[in-house]
């Protein structure tokens, strides 16, 4: 099989790369959310050429969004793209609001749209095409990996999203293409030099400084409701701080109080930045030095009683704890660029029209 690699002339380099590219190209788990994105089952169902909008109660009539080099980009294909993030803005916004987020959701998707079929015309202006036993191949991991290798469970998946075989396979194919593309015009050309990776540390040192972190254990105590309560629950406090001072272990006292959080944990809060401290409790272990007790910390609602474990100043990291992270930004920031580029020289090799849509005006 591996003597097919060499018909892959969109940037496949050997077969793991291979197997990398087709993992992120398909389902794992009963063929993945992304086959509900080119289902029409169970999301906006078009009749007819129209649909309806629960959250308006509107009709659309199906049209064109744009043409690209010819080929058409349908309403109907754009909102069933776009379906997933309108139920979140359904649920997240209402009126005007929604319908502008609604709106602005459509034209990005419609763009992803375009820049879908930019590609994939492309790739048919190439010489060599993907070989069908790279398809094939996926097609059967999938069988393999969601439908315990029963095709017919497959298929009968496939006819409850309202989508047959052909489809679907035509589907993964474009899925494999467009991420083999993007591999060839945009992670291939990826450089990243190891002088540009210590000179961006250098130039961002203030960036990777961690913030000043405390190890703290606390007692606390609720006021209570009345001030009757809130008297008996400060003697209280008063008196496990006085013995600690008497030398009492912490750990112990804060496991004996019933309605400490963390009593099972001694009190302990762990290591945390002070900035997500609460403020009274960072206020009073501010003074302290490892070992030492605050003073009776009183808020509205508690009573505490801290002592400061440990303090981590704040630092700037070593470049070798941070390297790789700064690489790999590096790359993300180059591979977007050139998928821009790309993307652009594509757009303005291509016919694009767009047509002035706004199904949710």
């Amino acid at each position: 099989m591996h003597n097919h690699t060499e018909q892959l002339h969109v940037g496949y380099r050997a077969e793991g790369l291979l197997k990398n590219l087709l993992s992120e190209c398909a389902p794992v788990g009963r063929l993945g959310s992304w086959l509900r994105v080119v289902s029409l089952a169970g999301m906006v169902v078009f009749a007819a050429g129209a649909a309806a909008d629960p959250a308006t109660n509107r009709v659309f009539v199906d049209g064109l969004a744009a043409r690209v080099n010819g080929k058409a980009i349908t309403v109907s294909e754009v909102l069933v793209y776009v379906e997933p993030v309108r139920r979140q803005l359904v649920r997240a916004y209402s009126g005007a609001d929604l319908q502008d987020r609604m709106n602005k959701a459509f034209l990005e998707a419609l763009d992803q749209m375009i820049e879908r079929h930019l590609i994939l015309d492309a790739y048919e202006l190439q010489e060599r095409k993907l070989p069908d036993w790279v398809i094939d191949q996926r097609i059967s991991e999938i069988v393999h990996e969601s439908f315990d290798g029963d095709r017919a469970a497959l298929v009968r998946a496939l006819a409850q999203d309202r989508l047959t075989y052909d489809q679907w396979r035509n589907e993964i194919q474009n899925q494999i293409i467009l991420a083999a593309m993007r591999q060839s015009y945009v992670g291939d050309m990826v450089v990243v030099s190891p002088r540009a990776v210590s000179d961006h540390y250098e130039q961002h040192r203030e960036t990777y400084r961690t913030s000043e972190e405390v190890r703290l254990r606390v007692i606390e105590l609720t006021t209570g409701s009345t001030p009757e309560e809130v008297a008996r629950q400060r003697r209280q406090a008063e008196q496990l701080l006085a013995r600690l001072k008497a030398g009492e272990d912490f750990t112990v006292l804060a496991r004996q109080q019933a309605d400490n959080p963390r009593a099972a944990e001694g009190g302990d809060m762990g290591w945390l930045p002070v900035s997500h401290v609460r403020t009274e409790l960072a206020d009073a272990a501010g003074p302290l030095r490892p070992g030492e007790i605050s003073r009776l910390i009183e808020t509205p609602d508690r009573f505490y009683l801290v002592k400061l474990e440990g303090r981590k100043a704040s630092a700037i990291q070593e470049f070798p704890a941070v390297r790789a992270a700064i690489e790999r930004d590096l790359r993300g920031q180059a591979a977007d660029r050139l998928y821009q580029a790309w993307i652009g020289r594509l757009r303005d090799q291509a016919i694009i029209q767009k047509f002035d849509v706004q199904p949710w005006a």
